[in-house]
């Protein structure tokens, strides 16, 4: 299962994480017994600030696997010097490579063609 996660998009892995998130959000408001006045109480307002806080350190523990690679890409870059190649970043689960193509096979050119008109 970890496995399967950790090959889709980086998108989806950030949307999947943040539907979990605010899902448990919603149950969380679903099941508890409380209630939310008009003019918002203090006791009321500390409540609603626990469970953000909450809410935002598991979104933060959830998240930091996915963007993991992107960290390791970005301190590869830092510390790599054009003129003096060898420096590679870690490929994890085809995080960087994507879409069935193999590393050998030019990817096809985007550029138009023009005909001579001799």
């Amino acid at each position: 299962m970890r496995a399967r996660l950790l090959s889709l998009p980086l998108f989806w892995r950030v949307y999947l994480t943040n539907t979990v998130v605010l899902g448990l959000a919603f149950l969380a408001l679903v099941l508890a017994p409380v209630t939310v006045s008009a003019p918002v109480a203090a006791t009321e307002l500390l409540l609603l600030a626990c469970g953000l806080l909450a809410l935002l350190a598991v979104n933060l523990l959830l998240l930091r696997p996915a963007f993991g690679p992107l960290q390791e890409l970005a301190d590869t870059m830092r510390r790599h010097d054009p003129l003096s190649p060898g420096a590679r970043a870690r490929r994890r689960h085809g995080d960087l490579q994507r879409g069935g193509r193999s590393a050998g096979r030019p990817r096809p050119s985007h550029r138009p063609r023009f005909s001579r008109a001799c």
